[in-house]
């Protein structure tokens, strides 16, 4: 009968069903690819920067610092058009804030981004070593790599 055992076939210890299953579970499992490892205590406080909710006063102070370049009008605040705002329902706007609030927040780094990669730039004329300037260029690439990221994010929310 399909399925059916007898005794003697069964082997009654759990480490080599542990092995099996774990031998089962890592072909299935997907590794993330990573980059190389950052300082020790950059990647202690970083997860912290991340995850932890700061207060609304800090959000606040974040956003407010990081006013919205002229001329980049892609990193400006849509505006709501009020006609058609007070015909929505509760749930569309509420979603509507919450899409705002993302939106905000991701522009605000964009944003930042941007001024720190527009105050390296003068600084890099004065780089005299090669390996340095070097260096210096996959910083700013780097920067210029995270802002392209985040307008990713942006897109995915439209």
């Amino acid at each position: 009968m399909y399925g059916y055992l007898e005794d003697t076939h069964v082997v009654d210890d759990e480490n080599d069903d542990d092995d099996y299953l774990g031998s089962l579970a890592a072909e299935f499992k997907e590794e993330e690819k990573c980059g190389p490892a950052v300082n020790s205590n950059l990647a202690k406080f970083a997860p912290d920067i991340v995850t932890r909710r700061a207060s609304e006063e800090t959000a606040k102070e974040l956003t407010n610092a990081l006013l919205k370049p002229e001329k980049v009008p892609t990193l400006a605040k849509p505006r709501v058009n009020k006609e058609i705002w007070v015909l929505m329902k509760g749930s569309t706007r509420r979603r509507d804030i919450k899409f705002d609030y993302i939106t905000d927040h991701v522009s605000g780094a964009m944003t930042g981004h941007l001024r720190s990669v527009e105050k390296l730039t003068p600084i890099q004329s004065k780089i005299k070593d090669t390996e340095t300037k070097k260096e210096f260029k996959e910083i700013t690439k780097g920067i210029m790599s995270n802002m392209r990221l985040e307008g990713l994010a942006l897109q995915g929310l439209n």
